[in-house]
This record gives structure tokens, sequence and C-alpha cells, in this order.
């Protein structure tokens, strides 16, 4: 009953397209708005609260991820990521770190491994793509996420990288200055600070990706 109720709200039930990364093909982009995935219509007379446990109870089974985060929140990562697009984010394996390289195109953002980035540039291919949805901020006060990822990578990591966004450009002025640092004086940036301000935090979780 339940899911019949939630297919008869969300139109697509599949995997969005991961997009090729990079500048020269980011404008050639088809992003999936949200009426393409939800019957807006049909929730727009519902709650904040309704609707986010819509959106996560819906993906809760998908290969994807999915979040619902707080307008002021999402304004800060817009605002911030608008003047410093891009970073680098540190996730665990059984060896010590992999760096992926992450970036915003307005309420887009996809990410990419770093040595492939290196080697390939605009070439390479999203390991993860994020969309935000900012069609009920104003009137539910909410933004609606959902990252589709690659084989490179599993929900758990997805996720994790997901969660890194908003550790690196809301919680502290320092991991903000990490990030104007690589945008801005990038020949300083020191790769190891990142993984010093990551395990300093007492982020206890991200121990389980290793």
């Amino acid at each position: 009953m339940l899911m019949e109720r939630l297919v008869s709200l969300f139109r697509w039930s599949g995997r969005l397209p991961l997009r090729r990364f990079g500048f020269s093909i980011r404008s050639n982009y088809s992003q999936k708005s949200l009426s393409a995935l939800l019957r807006v219509d049909l929730v727009e007379d519902k709650s904040a609260e309704e609707i986010s446990e819509l959106w996560k109870q819906y993906h809760h089974d998908k290969d994807c991820i999915s979040a619902v985060i707080p307008s002021r929140t999402y304004d800060e990562i817009f605002a911030k990521t608008q003047l410093c697009p891009r970073f680098v984010y540190p996730c665990p394996i059984h060896t010590g770190y992999e760096f992926y390289y992450g970036e915003f195109s307005g309420h887009l953002c996809y990410f990419t491994h770093l040595q492939q980035f290196q080697q390939r540039k605009e070439n390479s291919t999203a390991a993860l793509s994020i969309t935000h949805y900012p069609e009920f901020k104003e009137s539910k006060d909410i933004v609606l996420m959902r990252g589709d990822y690659s084989l490179q990578l599993d929900g758990l990591k997805a996720q994790f990288l997901a969660n890194l966004v908003s550790f690196f450009y809301v919680s502290s002025s320092f991991q903000w200055s990490l990030v104007r640092q690589f945008n801005f004086d990038p020949e300083n940036f020191d790769y190891k600070s990142v993984i010093n301000v990551l395990e300093s935090s007492g982020a206890k979780y991200m121990k389980s990706l290793a």
C-alpha cells in the first residue's frame, strides 16, 4: 500500500543519467527537473515533514542517495559554492585515504576520483552526481537532494561524500578556510590538512568505511 502510494506521487523509478565531468560539457548536461521525478501538484498542500518523509521513503530502496536540507543550511552552501565551487574530499579506505574532486555548478554537484581528474581533466567521468531541488525552499523551508552514483562507489561512500559538503562548507570557519585556500591559493594548499581536520573532528563514523 505504501509503495503504491509512493509510485502515484513519483514519476521516475530509475537512475538519473550520470554526466561526463568538466567545464566544456557542463552546459550540455540535461538536468532532471523535480516535476520529472515527483508529482509536485499532488504534494504542494502537504507539510514539510510529510514531503520529507515521502522523499526519504521513496528513495530508501533505490540505487541512489537522498536527503532533505533545511533552507537556511542550503542557502549557506549555495552562496559559498558560488564563490568557491571546487574542493577535494578524502574518503577512508583500507590503506589510508583516497581523494575525490568535487565541483558545483548552480544546484548541481559532481564528484570524480581525483587521480582520474588529474589524468583526464574534462574527460573524467562523474562517480557521483548530486542534484538539489529548491522548489520547496520558500514555501516549505526545505531543499530536496538526490545523488546518483556510478559503479565506482557504493551507497555508503556516496553518502559520506555528500555529508562532507556540509562538513567543509558549513561546519566551521576553519573548514571553510581550507575550501577558500583550495580555490584561491591552490599552490599552498596542503592535502594533509584536510585529513587532519576530518580526523580531529571526532567523525568516528567514517571509520566504518575503511
